[in-house]
């Protein structure tokens, strides 16, 4: 197996280290995520400008949530790649013009929206939940970027947070093959550990949201910084690198490449 996809057992405890890491990140580049989670919330908005009102059952605006998390996801570890490490933006960049990074995803998350769906109708024939009763969605500011955001644990259960790092930031490597990968490095370090790392930051921001309505911003922080969880527990385990590169290290591609002094006699 190529040695980059040869997940490693990282050191423990290791999602403390996660969390502060990729708060760390965010900070670093406030810029770039600032400015994605500001789309978030105006694609939120735009949406329930043009279809506020609508019908739907509870479990088809789930799985709208889903189709959108895993190209979010995506798009996310490319512009982590390049918030970590500037010499490397633009090849990671030009990752995601490639068609099958995004059909993989998109195929990926269909299939757990699907799952995501059955489940859902079962659980409303069993427990008379109502998944399957029409509601008016989306009725407020915050309705589609929480629909998306419900599906952060489900989909580090479904895919493992390795996933979508993995198509975004390895070249041509096939969704099944990154799915395999990902199940490997899980059971490697811990899903259950992996698992509670990322429902952390969903419950927090679900708790928040309900304490002070920020009309989906909490919501859509939530999804970002889940975004950059995924890429530092990625180079983690795959790149071997628990840290994120230093400022000095980033800068050193510019210093070397500024003429030297002349030297006088």
């Amino acid at each position: 197996m190529n040695p980059t996809l040869e997940p490693r057992e990282v050191e423990r405890p290791f999602i403390g280290r996660w969390l502060r890491t990729s708060l760390a990140l965010i900070v670093r580049s406030p810029v770039q995520f600032g400015l994605l989670i500001v789309l978030l919330v105006c694609f939120d908005n735009a949406i329930v400008d043009v279809a506020g009102g609508l019908r739907v059952a509870k479990l088809w605006s789930n799985a709208f949530g889903a189709l959108l998390l895993g190209l979010i996801w995506v798009f996310i570890a490319a512009l982590a790649r390049g918030a970590d490490d500037a010499s490397r933006v633009w090849s990671a960049l030009a990752q995601l013009l490639r068609v099958r990074v995004w059909a993989g995803a998109l195929v990926s998350t269909a299939g757990a929206a699907a799952f995501n769906f059955v489940v859902g109708w079962v659980l409303d024939g069993a427990t008379g939940l109502h998944y399957s009763k029409s509601v008016p969605f989306p009725q407020h500011p915050g309705d589609v970027v929480a629909a998306i955001a419900r599906n952060a644990a489900i989909f580090t259960v479904f895919f493992e947070p390795f996933y979508f790092p993995l198509l975004a930031l390895i070249p041509d490597i096939p969704p099944r093959l990154a799915r395999s990968v990902s199940l490997s490095a899980a059971r490697k370090n811990g899903t259950v550990a992996i698992l509670l790392g990322v429902g952390i930051v969903v419950v927090a921001a679900a708790a928040l949201a309900e304490i002070v309505p920020l009309f989906g911003l909490t919501e859509a922080l939530a999804v970002v910084f889940v975004g950059v969880f995924n890429y530092v527990a990625y180079r983690d385990v795959f790149e071997r690198r628990d840290t994120n590169v230093p400022q000095a290290v980033k800068k050193a591609p510019e210093i070397l490449s500024r003429p030297e002094p002349s030297r006088t006699a």
